[in-house]
């Protein structure tokens, strides 16, 4: 399962701007509180009187394989005035100001980038705070999900906006699946194959055929195929098999062929490829899992260190290829 991620926003009064983010695909929570005050556990009412510090803020938990942090902010952004000081609607107020808070440093400079593209909408500086989350209390429970237990309860944002977030989506998100191998794809793998070769500068060594590949993996099981796709399409794969560790007496997990399309590089699939087998030689009781890599290939080097791959300098591989190896098992002499 994916993990979520946080994000807490004010937009006014936060009956509103809950229901509205609720019905955005890729929001799997929501919560109303009371975000970056100066006393300790304030009620509603206090919050009420301005003394407080508190904003009315909603924290707002997404999934980001769904909708991305850029995307909840755009839609934010459709929500507020964000140049109103203090009042949204008829709501005024510091508990009424807008803000954007943050629990990860890494989502500052997303939030800088929206912040700048809405800031070419308007002649006037936004209003709207971006800062570190400080604290945030929880509202009282008659607060929460206050427009699904009072659909016809006040509200300062129009219905049309729900609408509207209803059929939002992110389209810079796409959906990403990992499967296994079919056996009337072999002819799919030999072409992925092809494309790794022609990568790696080696295309005229592949002398595999399509049935050579069908019976190697599909009647033989010598090795396994993996495929990544992404709204239903290959994107990449993964070859590999189990190899076997004397020193750890434990059978390992060999990755022979790893490859993602070049045009769908950057998104974190060659990576979830390496996440999905190891925990596949996880749940296989594997002792480790292994791969070589061009020494050329500097960006798949740094994703290696980047999960804590070690790299194995002091090796070389040797390699006996067919011709060479029936010319050896071949001899008679010692």
């Amino acid at each position: 399962m994916t993990k979520t991620k946080d994000i807490y926003l004010a937009g006014g009064c936060f009956w509103g701007t809950e229901h509205y983010f609720k019905q955005i695909e890729g929001v799997v929570d929501t919560e109303v509180g009371f975000a970056n005050g100066h006393t300790e556990n304030p009620t509603y009412q206090e919050v009420y009187t301005d003394t407080t510090g508190f904003v009315e803020t909603v924290l707002v938990q997404y999934d980001p394989e769904v909708v991305g942090l850029a995307f909840l902010l755009q839609m934010f952004f459709k929500a507020i005035d964000p140049t109103s000081v203090n009042k949204q609607g008829h709501d005024e107020g510091t508990r009424y100001r807008t803000g954007i808070y943050y629990t990860d440093p890494e989502d500052l400079p997303i939030i800088e980038k929206v912040y700048q593209e809405e800031q070419k909408n308007y002649p006037q500086p936004l209003a709207v705070e971006k800062l570190p989350l400080e604290n945030f209390y929880t509202a009282e429970e008659y607060h929460q999900d206050y427009l699904d237990k009072n659909p016809a309860g006040y509200c300062h944002l129009p219905q049309s906006l729900f609408e509207f977030a209803r059929k939002a989506k992110d389209r810079q998100k796409h959906h990403f699946t990992i499967r296994p191998a079919k056996p009337e794809e072999a002819g799919l793998v030999l072409e992925f194959i092809k494309k790794l070769a022609v990568y790696e500068k080696c295309a005229d060594e592949v002398v595999a055929d399509e049935a050579t590949i069908y019976h190697s993996l599909f009647v033989e099981h010598s090795a396994e195929v993996v495929f990544a796709e992404e709204d239903g399409v290959v994107v990449g794969f993964a070859l590999f098999f189990h190899n076997f560790s004397t020193f750890v007496g434990r059978k390992g997990l060999y990755l022979e062929d790893l490859f993602i399309l070049p045009e769908k590089r950057g998104r974190g699939y060659g990576k979830a490829l390496l996440k999905y087998l190891a925990k596949l030689a996880v749940e296989r009781h594997c002792g480790r899992m292994e791969w070589i890599c061009l020494d050329w290939n500097k960006s798949a080097l740094k994703v290696y260190r980047s999960i804590g791959a070690i790299p194995m300098d002091e090796w070389t591989v040797q390699r006996l290829d067919e011709e060479a190896l029936k010319r050896f098992a071949g001899e008679t002499h010692l």
